[in-house]
């Protein structure tokens, strides 16, 4: 009889190594500013996105053929905490998917990420992740992030074709708020050629206009509609085109590109969005634009350049903005990459600011001697 159960524990375990695997990963940044001015000296640490805050994180996940599970785990400054994803999900068919959650789902995203968005932003450096398209996530448009808690549903019925909905139930678990406030999303892609992309991001009752998209107003609903083209068919070259258009018009309005390509060891990256009704407070139409190139040595040393400005132009006045110059020079490893930049910002306009996300506003003309570490497992 022990025999028998040796042989069926046995059996046991090697159908779940067979079938089902449990993996750990990682990946965190941090960047130090060893020196920076915006008027005072200064010294700084953090993310590219946040100050004091490098990222330190793992990823868990399981895997089978019908039943899975993914958490992030983070302890950006010192703080432990869920990092943007915990779920479970099956899949009864293969074109059917269920999470159950907090949950990203990132399939028809559209990013552009290069030059100072990754090491550290100043104005337009902000801009790099959801430009043309969003991906099932928080609340926003244009230039936002996040992640949702509730239930997606995706189909994937015949090649090409993705269907999802994002049921959220962050702020509400009304029947009806919910179906509001969530997101629906579908996206097709002929393999060499195009992608079309289409969705309904719903809003929240309490959300009102502000550059920021965040719940501000009482008693105030607002939906987004988001469609992009992908171009596909030039090899080794991507161009996105997007839109986003409230159904409140009131509200930001913004059309957007990205480029992603290059020849042999150069690469070019490009971005443009321009917002109307961008600053709640001035009334104004924005213009956010990025170009970068970069330039693989071998033996994985690498540099790269960008350029952004950030434009407004207001109804009443003149316009104002800020350029902001960046160089960074990079060596990767097997598990990671480490580098050093210089980034040079200046202000223009009446009394306009621009500010590093890891100094300081100024109206003054600002350096950041970035040093960046990066790290994935």
């Amino acid at each position: 009889m022990k025999k028998l159960i040796g042989i069926v524990a046995a059996a046991a375990l090697l159908a779940t190594s067979a079938f089902a695997q449990i993996s750990i990963s990682g990946w965190g940044v941090g960047v130090w500013v060893p020196f920076g001015y915006d008027g005072d000296a200064r010294m700084s640490y953090g993310a590219s996105w946040k100050k004091f805050s490098p990222r330190v994180g793992v990823t868990v996940a399981g895997d089978s053929e019908n039943f899975g599970f993914v958490f992030g785990f983070k302890a950006d400054g010192g703080e432990p905490a869920i990092n943007d994803v915990a779920y479970v999900w099956s899949k009864p068919w293969d074109w059917l998917k269920i999470s159950v959650g907090m949950i990203l789902d990132d399939t028809l995203r559209v990013n552009n990420e290069f030059g100072q968005y990754k090491w550290i932003r100043a104005g337009a450096g902000n801009v790099g992740e959801d430009l043309t398209f969003r991906r099932i996530g928080d609340y926003g448009g244009y230039k936002n992030g996040g992640s949702m808690n509730g239930a997606e549903i995706a189909l994937t019925p015949i090649e090409g074709l993705y269907i999802a909905a994002g049921f959220k139930m962050d702020k509400t678990t009304d029947f009806v708020d919910v179906l509001k406030v969530s997101q629906y999303a579908v996206g097709y892609k002929i393999d060499d050629l195009l992608a079309i992309k289409a969705q309904y991001i719903g809003s929240s009752l309490g959300y009102g206009k502000n550059k920021n998209w965040t719940l501000d107003y009482e008693n105030k609903y607002c939906g987004i509609i988001n469609a992009a083209v992908d171009l596909l068919m030039i090899e080794d070259n991507y161009i996105s085109i997007g839109a986003y258009i409230p159904t409140d018009f009131k509200q930001q309005i913004t059309v957007s590109a990205v480029y992603n390509g290059g020849f042999d060891a150069l690469s070019i990256n490009a971005l443009v969005g321009a917002m109307i009704n961008k600053d709640d407070e001035k009334d104004l139409t924005g213009l956010e634009i990025g170009v970068g190139a970069g330039y693989d040595f071998g033996n994985s040393l690498t540099i790269e350049a960008d350029v952004r400005t950030e434009l407004g132009f207001p109804k009443v006045g003149d316009a104002y903005g800020d350029i902001s110059i960046g160089a960074f020079f990079t060596k990767g490893f097997s598990n990671g990459k480490v580098g050093v930049g210089a980034v040079v910002a200046i202000p223009f306009g009446d009394g306009n600011e621009v500010g590093f996300n890891l100094l300081s506003d100024s109206d003054k003309v600002s350096i950041a001697i970035p040093v960046r570490l990066e790290y994935s497992f």
